[in-house]
């Protein structure tokens, strides 16, 4: 018995639907962060290394419970981490110039590093608060590159980022592990080796793919850390 034409015309439809969620389902998801391109700003704290180079701002209200610090990772235009240059500053108040990039609690500067100087006036600051730590924990999540999850480009998660995370990482910018949870709220943890310095490279291989990892987790001036090695990496399956 052949098919009616207005069977013929419900299955087409019923056919397009399908490939209309399919492909909806398949398309990477826009990250949350922002880039403030065309917004240069000045900013004003001490520049540290470790654990990986950044701004310190110093919290002028009482931070209660929270650290007395608010760290601002740096790094240079496009995919790239701050220069040697930039290493005779470790441990001195600066000046310096750049645009946010932020996503949640994560916020950077893509800094100028010929704008960074040191304070000429006498500056106080307190010694940091400690870091937090959190015990050990079992984490799920996506590694990125801190530039491209804060927001610098779209969208800033899925295998659409392998390559430009991957070279971002290879250039100097810190691994991080993105976290969501049943609502969709998004939070990264700064991937360090067990020494406090950034995972870097050895974060390569795993990127841009559901990942579980075990480690120490922390925090530090509001940033959450989780101290690592690759082989307390693991990839998951599909139906985990």
């Amino acid at each position: 018995m052949r098919p009616s034409l207005l069977q013929i015309v419900l299955i087409c439809a019923a056919f397009l639907v399908l490939c209309a969620v399919v492909l909806s389902l398949s398309q990477p998801a826009i990250s949350r962060g922002r880039f403030e391109f065309d917004i240069r700003q000045d900013f004003e704290g001490i520049y540290r290394e470790k654990p990986i180079p950044a701004l310190w701002v110093l919290r002028r209200q009482d931070p209660g419970a929270f650290a007395n610090y608010s760290i601002y990772p740096l790094v240079a235009p496009g995919f790239h981490g701050l220069s040697q240059m930039s290493r005779r500053f470790d441990g001195v108040p600066v000046t310096l110039s750049g645009k946010l990039i932020y996503n949640g609690t994560l916020t950077s500067i893509e800094v100028d590093e010929a704008s960074i100087q040191r304070i000429q006036r006498i500056v106080e600051f307190p010694e940091p608060s400690p870091p937090r730590e959190l015990g050990e924990a079992v984490l799920r999540g996506e590694i990125l590159d801190l530039k491209s999850y804060a927001g610098y480009q779209e969208p800033g998660s899925g295998s659409w980022v392998i390559a430009p995370a991957s070279n971002a990482i290879r250039g100097g910018i810190p691994p991080v592990l993105v976290m969501r949870d049943a609502h969709g709220n998004e939070r990264a943890a700064l991937l360090l080796n067990p020494n406090g310095d950034s995972l870097g490279q050895e974060a390569l291989g795993h990127i841009g793919t559901a990942i579980e990892v075990r480690g120490e987790l922390g925090g530090i001036g509001g940033l959450l850390t989780l101290k690592t090695k690759p082989e307390n990496m693991r990839r998951l399956l599909p139906w985990e």
